[in-house]
C-alpha cells in the first residue's frame, strides 16, 4: 500500500498587482510563486513591457508589484479615505504634477516629474 505525505502548505502572501494587467487588485499567492503565474491570474494587457519584467522571479514577501506598460503609467489619488487610480499616457503632457490641475493636491513642487505607481493626497 502506498501512502503519500501531505504536502507542506506554503505561507500565503498578499500581493497588490497593478499596471499593464486586465484585473488589478489584491491577490493571495504562495511564497515562491513566480510573477508569470501572477500575470496569468491578473490577465496581461498588450501594452505590457516584457523587457522590464523577469517573469521567472519568485515572490518572497507581501507587497506591491506594478507590471510596466509601454503606453501608460499609473498614479493614485487619495481623498477622504478613498483612492482613485488614474492611467496617464506615457510621453504626454501629464509628465508633471502641475499638468494634472487637481484642486487641493498637496505637493512640494508642482514641476515634480511623475513616477509610475506614485500616490498623492488631495485635501
Amino acid at each position: 500500500m502506498r501512502h503519500e505525505l501531505p504536502s507542506a502548505r506554503l505561507p500565503q502572501l498578499r500581493l497588490w498587482v497593478d499596471g499593464a494587467v486586465e484585473h488589478p487588485g489584491l491577490y493571495l499567492v504562495d511564497k515562491g510563486t513566480c510573477l508569470e503565474q501572477v500575470l496569468y491570474r491578473a490577465g496581461r494587457l498588450s501594452s505590457l513591457d516584457l523587457a522590464k519584467v523577469d517573469l521567472k522571479k519568485p515572490i518572497r514577501s507581501s507587497g506591491t508589484f506594478l507590471f510596466p506598460s509601454k503606453e501608460f503609467m499609473v498614479i493614485y489619488l487619495f481623498k477622504d479615505g478613498v483612492h482613485e487610480r488614474r492611467l496617464l499616457p506615457l510621453g504626454s503632457d501629464f509628465a508633471y504634477l502641475d499638468s494634472l490641475q487637481i484642486p487641493g493636491l498637496i505637493v512640494k513642487s508642482s514641476r515634480k516629474k511623475l513616477r509610475n505607481g506614485e500616490s498623492f493626497l488631495i485635501i
